[in-house]
């Protein structure tokens, strides 16, 4: 994710290529990139709610997981967290969760700064360690 004056970006494109597959680019306006990446995030959280709540709510009808995921991967269910979800539910909340909540609460900041309403993020803030099941870690 890259922004900048564009002939600056572009002169450092092998650069981009050697550490990655893929290079966007959102335009001349600094801190562009940035907000791209809150967003990416910003959807991530919501999905983990989203599949976090399901798969608690297949729980309790005693659904097994690995069919429920199955199904998902194949419907309109389907996202990067389903087909990922075996390593998304290890992560922790000292490392990757706290990480994407740091995102979560910057996304909501920026959308209060500019007026843009987020409830969606919002509630997934809130949620996030609640939905996982893992203890929020204190001063987060």
């Amino acid at each position: 994710m890259t922004s900048g004056a564009e002939k600056i970006v572009k002169s450092f494109q092998s650069y981009f290529d050697a550490i990655g597959s893929n290079t966007f680019y959102y335009g001349a306006k600094p801190g562009n990139s940035q907000v791209a990446k809150l967003v990416n995030n910003m959807i991530l959280g919501i999905t983990i709610n989203a599949v976090a709540e399901g798969l608690k709510l297949a729980k309790h009808y005693d659904l097994p997981e690995p069919e429920v995921l199955d199904l998902l991967k194949v419907s309109t269910g389907d996202s990067w967290t389903v087909r990922n979800w075996n390593d998304v539910s290890e992560w922790t909340a000292e490392t990757a969760l706290s990480v994407l909540l740091k995102d979560l609460k910057a996304a909501y900041n920026e959308g209060l700064k500019h007026n843009v309403a987020l409830p969606f993020n919002a509630l997934s803030s809130v949620h996030l360690f609640d939905s996982m099941g893992v203890e929020k870690p204190e001063n987060k």
